[in-house]
């Protein structure tokens, strides 16, 4: 802890600041629960920092049954500041015998474009340790992949694993640049796990005959179930095993030129009904998830789960419209719930308004979902060029990546980058390769400190903060009704322990 200290003061001085101008800087060092970074920090340190996250001052994630100086049964406690916080102590409660949903998993999507663009990088290396080592050797540590079944609207082409009825199927272009870097990813975070989409069935399935636009055939299911069969083993020999599909990316869009496919409730129900025995019958554990679209067409997704019966694991959600209060629908929390995709775009210029992405981000994407159930959330691309770029013709020009990546310099890490950092050490780390799990949290300042709570089977917890006020905040954790931890949170801050 105190390294981490010292080095976010480094970082921070070699931008023109003294180590003694960090908000958090002596809160931090002498009270050791976890290391808590406000918004602007974070956007002040991202340029010209070091790319190792222990020297960028993101999170420190400590489990609370292992704070230093601090016992979950009592004893001596350090005794807070008498001037800086609010004098009202937020209390944070969790309870780890009030077990809500397990957890997926936290990333991005590797898609050919971020592959490439990634793999052509001298700092490739570096940009790989940056993302998934765990925390405790200065990585984020993402732990979810989304991967493109064929293409996508971020691909150097067009293309699909079977280009005509009678041709073979053959997926080996996956090898020459997402194959390989999800091994590397896999190779820093074992646990890591892989959600795969298609955008597009093979045209001459479609009622387009093109990848873009256009319906999957009826009488053409049990063909594109094999295909998608054949696909899933594709990738588990060669060492990615795909954990989790959905059944069609954005089903409700099927009008655009780039791969994308209309589909009804009903179809996709129907889909679900011919692919999931079929997947079985081989040996295929992966979940299969409907609906991976937006929060505004909620109303689709049960209609999904009504007409495919117990056949889906869930759904899957998207955030570009509407918002995560929908998942609180019974009969959508019947059935996993997942959020698998969402960019950051270029028309807010990344570094105009660092806080108000990052506090978007955690309402939509991560906190916000979570609290609804969600086991996943996941960024777009992983990684994009400086011009947003590779892109098929006529894809979308205002995405950008999780990190841009320029062959002149290293890589930039965008808000949500760091977002997706202290939930992933909240979320991953503490699990030692066991299962994680949320469970029951509370701020007795609800509106100004918003919390979440996990754990795991070997009695570890771990929580995310965020103090939206602009005051710092003491703040005491509570953990089965014992006192776990006490620091005070910066204004405008995010932490993990």
């Amino acid at each position: 802890h105190s390294e981490l200290s010292r080095s976010s003061g480094m970082a921070r001085q070699s931008a023109g600041q003294s180590p003694d101008d960090v908000k958090m800087g002596t809160a931090a060092k002498r009270y050791g629960a976890w290391l808590c970074n406000t918004i602007a920090d974070i956007s002040r340190c991202r340029f010209g920092a070091p790319k190792s996250m222990a020297e960028v001052p993101t999170t420190l994630l400590t489990p609370l049954n292992e704070v230093s100086g601090v016992q979950l049964a009592g004893g001596r406690w350090p005794e807070l500041p008498t001037s800086g916080p609010s004098s009202e102590e937020v209390v944070v409660t969790l309870d780890p015998n009030d077990v809500k949903q397990h957890m997926f998993g936290f990333g991005a999507a590797m898609t050919e474009s971020s592959a490439v663009v990634i793999s052509a990088s001298p700092f490739r290396k570096e940009i790989l340790d940056d993302l998934f080592m765990p925390a405790s050797k200065g990585g984020a540590g993402l732990s979810m992949l989304r991967i493109c079944i064929g293409s996508s609207d971020f691909a150097l082409s067009m293309k699909t694993y079977q280009s005509k009825e009678l041709c073979p199927f053959d997926a080996t272009f996956e090898s020459s640049a997402v194959i390989p870097l999800l091994l590397e990813a896999k190779a820093r975070n074992p646990n890591l796990v892989i959600i795969a989409s298609p955008w597009s069935p093979p045209a001459w399935m479609k009622s387009s005959g093109s990848l873009p636009g256009g319906t999957l055939r009826s009488e053409c299911f049990p063909q594109y179930c094999h295909y998608l069969l054949r696909a899933l083993l594709y990738f588990r020999s060669c060492g990615a095993p795909i954990s989790a599909l959905t059944l069609q990316n954005e089903p409700n869009f099927g009008e655009a030129a780039y791969p994308c496919t209309f589909l009804t409730a009903e179809q996709e129900a129907d889909l679900a009904k011919t692919l999931v025995p079929l997947l079985r019958s081989n040996g295929v554990d992966t979940l299969v998830l409907g609906h991976d679209h937006n929060y505004d067409i909620w109303e689709r997704a049960v209609e999904l789960l009504e007409r495919a019966g117990d056949v889906l694991d869930g759904t899957a959600w998207h955030a570009y419209m509407g918002g995560p209060d929908v998942l609180a629908d019974e009969r959508l929390q019947r059935s996993g719930i997942f959020h698998t995709e969402q960019t950051a775009h270029t028309h807010r210029g990344r570094d105009a308004n660092f806080r108000a992405d990052i506090e978007w981000m955690l309402a939509n994407v991560l906190l916000g979902p979570i609290s609804h159930g969600s086991r996943s959330a996941s960024a777009w691309n992983l990684a994009l060029d400086e011009h947003f770029r590779p892109y098929v013709s006529g894809g979308p020009t205002n995405c950008r990546g999780l990190i841009e990546v320029s062959k002149a310099s290293p890589h930039e890490r965008s808000p949500e980058f760091f977002a997706l950092a202290h939930v992933c050490h909240a979320t991953a780390a503490p699990c030692g390769g066991g299962s994680c799990f949320r469970v029951r949290s509370a701020s007795s300042r609800a509106e100004g400190v918003r919390v979440e709570g996990f754990g795991t089977s070997d009695g570890t917890c771990s929580v995310v903060l965020h103090n939206k006020t602009d005051a710092a905040v003491a703040v005491s954790v509570q953990v089965g009704g014992r006192r776990g931890a006490r620091d005070v949170l910066p204004p405008q801050s995010l932490g993990a322990a």
